[in-house]
């Protein structure tokens, strides 16, 4: 399954992956091999702050938990509960795709 499916859809995050689950919270989908940008290495993280530092871009650092690395390319996946939402948009869309989905676990509160 491809990152931008996700979109609207019920999801259960994970450190490397995110499923995708229908209304009786069977698996639909797997998005695997996804990084979430708090579970970069610290080398790979400092990599990606330079380079955006360089292009001019600053993200919010309560924002960086919503951050995610799939097939190369940065995606920002929000709650569409998130009392922020509109602002996050916002802010990110014009340069990184935004997928907004209902967010039934994250990967931060799991355990």
């Amino acid at each position: 399954m491809k990152i931008t499916e996700i979109a609207g859809k019920d999801i259960k995050e994970s450190k490397n992956s995110i499923t995708v689950v229908d209304e009786y919270g069977k698996t639909k989908g797997v998005v695997r091999n996804v990084q979430w940008y708090q579970n970069l290495s610290l080398r790979d993280e400092m990599e990606w702050k330079s380079k955006w530092k360089q292009s001019g871009f600053a993200p919010e650092r309560v924002d960086l938990r919503n951050f995610v690395l799939a097939d190369g390319e940065w995606y920002v996946v929000v709650s569409n509960r998130n009392s922020y939402l509109e602002e996050i948009k916002a802010r990110y869309e014009n340069k990184f795709k935004v997928i907004v989905c209902n967010v039934l676990r994250t990967h931060d509160n799991q355990w």
